[in-house]
C-alpha cells in the first residue's frame, strides 16, 4: 500500500448534523458513502436513516497514512475511539487534510455545487443570448418586411399613376377623335347644303 494513490474523504449526513466522517478508500468515495448507507453484502440499508454525502475528496499518495494523520489532528473531537466520526465542521477536516499532505486532485461538494451553478448560469446566459439573437433576427425580418411592403406600395402607386396617365391619354385621344369626327361630320353636312 506504500506509495499507492487513493482517496481521503470527508462525509456528512443530514441525520448527523455537526458530525463528519474522515476516512480513506482506494475506490471512489461516492461508492464508499453508498456502502455505508447500504450494506453491499446483503443489499439492505445499514443502520443509518439518511445517505452520506461526499463533502470533500482528495486524491493522495498513501491515503491510509494521511487519514491517520488527520485523525490524530482531530483526536480531541473524536466521538468514539473505534469510529471515524468527529464533532466538527467539514471545512475543519478539509483544512487538516490539506495541511497533512500534497494533494494531486481535490473536489468538494461546494466545488461541485459551484460548477453546477456555473453551468446553469452559462446555460442561462446562452438562453438569453439566443433570445437576443432571435429577437434581433425578428427585428431584422420585420424591418426587411417593412422595406418590402414600402417597395410594393411604391410600385403599386407608380403603376396606378402610369395606369391613370394611360387612361388620361386614351380619354384625350378619344375626345380629340370625337371632336375631329364631329367637325368632320359638321363640315360634311355644311358642304352639302
Amino acid at each position: 500500500m506504500e506509495g499507492k494513490e487513493g482517496w481521503v474523504y470527508v462525509l456528512t449526513n443530514e441525520a448527523m448534523p455537526g458530525l463528519v466522517k474522515v476516512g480513506y478508500t482506494m475506490k471512489d468515495p461516492a461508492i464508499r458513502a453508498q456502502d455505508l448507507y447500504k450494506d453491499p453484502k446483503i443489499g439492505a440499508l445499514a443502520g443509518v436513516p439518511m445517505p452520506f454525502v461526499v463533502a470533500y475528496k482528495a486524491l493522495v499518495v498513501n491515503p491510509y497514512q494521511v487519514e491517520q494523520a488527520v485523525h490524530k489532528l482531530l483526536e480531541k473531537k473524536r466521538l468514539n475511539e473505534e469510529r471515524e466520526f468527529f464533532s466538527c465542521e467539514s471545512f475543519e477536516a478539509i483544512r487538516n487534510i490539506r495541511d497533512s499532505t500534497s494533494i494531486k486532485f481535490e473536489e468538494s461538494k461546494e466545488d461541485v455545487d459551484k460548477r453546477i451553478q456555473q453551468q446553469k448560469e452559462l446555460e442561462e446566459q446562452r438562453k438569453i443570448q439566443q433570445q437576443k439573437e432571435l429577437e434581433e433576427k425578428q427585428r431584422a425580418l420585420a424591418a426587411q418586411q417593412e422595406v418590402e411592403r414600402q417597395r410594393i406600395a411604391k410600385e403599386k402607386s407608380e403603376l396606378e399613376e402610369v395606369h391613370q396617365q394611360e387612361e388620361s391619354f386614351w380619354r384625350r385621344l378619344l375626345m380629340w377623335f370625337v371632336v375631329f369626327f364631329g367637325l368632320f361630320i359638321l363640315s360634311f353636312l355644311l358642304n352639302r347644303t
